[in-house]
């Protein structure tokens, strides 16, 4: 809620997960409101930290250069600075694809290693349960909002696990969103990750829970391989959100709204 002003009484603005101003803007109307006000300061220096930054960085600078009225690129040089990290710390071991998650059941059933299984809602992830559960017999957890911010038992041990010990008991853990951010997960046990996510920002955020400790902790990515029916249903409605922006954009820009 505060303004450029406000901010500008500090003197390092630290944005991390900064990927968040992309990948929540479609839900999150404060996103943009607050990407706006950081940039719009003119004395704090804004650092911006994220594995998933190479998007955003393009918007900084360009937000940048129209902010400060640059009128050359030269002008960007003592202003702007690009640090990147080469070490990675996810060994991917193969990638694996599936058609749906029925696939992987037996996968699951006969291994003696854990798996870590990001679903795209609660909804998805219920159902996953009840297949495991119903098919084997592991020992199975799930997290998602409401039952973290219901506190449920089961759902808060395991959180507390990961935060703690930055591991989880469980044989399987079947997660939403909700922990590919800010939580690290340092087990040679974990070997498998299924991920049925399709944006890449997302994606490299879901198997960066995993820290391996040196080069022969591996895992195994499993992905989901969408059908064409799936991907044009997907293509369509990307499309008519942009095509949503674009009508709205002019009259914005006219204050009609």
């Amino acid at each position: 809620s505060k303004d450029s002003a406000y901010l500008d009484q500090f003197d390092i603005i630290f944005c991390d997960e900064s990927h968040f101003f992309l990948s929540d803007v479609e839900f999150n109307q404060m996103a943009n409101s607050a990407y706006d006000k950081i940039l719009h300061t003119t004395k704090a220096i804004k650092v911006f930290l994220s594995a998933t930054n190479e998007e955003l960085t393009k918007i900084v600078i360009k937000s940048y250069f129209y902010y400060n009225n640059c009128q050359s690129l030269n002008q960007l040089i003592d202003k702007v600075w690009i640090y990147t990290l080469k070490y990675n710390r996810s060994n991917v071991n193969k990638i694996i694809k599936f058609f749906d998650f029925d696939d992987i059941i037996e996968k699951i059933k006969s291994s003696d290693k854990k798996w870590l299984v990001f679903v795209k809602s609660k909804d998805d992830g219920e159902i996953y349960i009840k297949k495991l559960k119903k098919e084997t017999n592991k020992n199975i957890a799930f997290l998602n909002r409401d039952n973290i911010d219901e506190q449920e038992v089961e759902a808060s041990k395991t959180l507390d696990d990961l935060i703690q010990f930055e591991q989880f008991e469980n044989d399987v853990l079947i997660a939403t969103k909700i922990i590919d951010n800010g939580v690290n997960i340092i087990d040679r046990d974990l070997t498998n990750i299924v991920s049925f996510e399709y944006d890449f920002i997302e994606l490299v955020q879901e198997i960066g829970r995993k820290r391996c400790v040196d080069d022969t902790d591996k895992f195994n990515l499993y992905l989901i391989s969408e059908k064409k029916k799936s991907l044009s249903a997907l293509e369509t409605a990307k499309s008519n959100l942009r095509n949503s922006f674009f009508e709205v954009k002019p009259k914005l820009k006219k204050n009609d709204y």
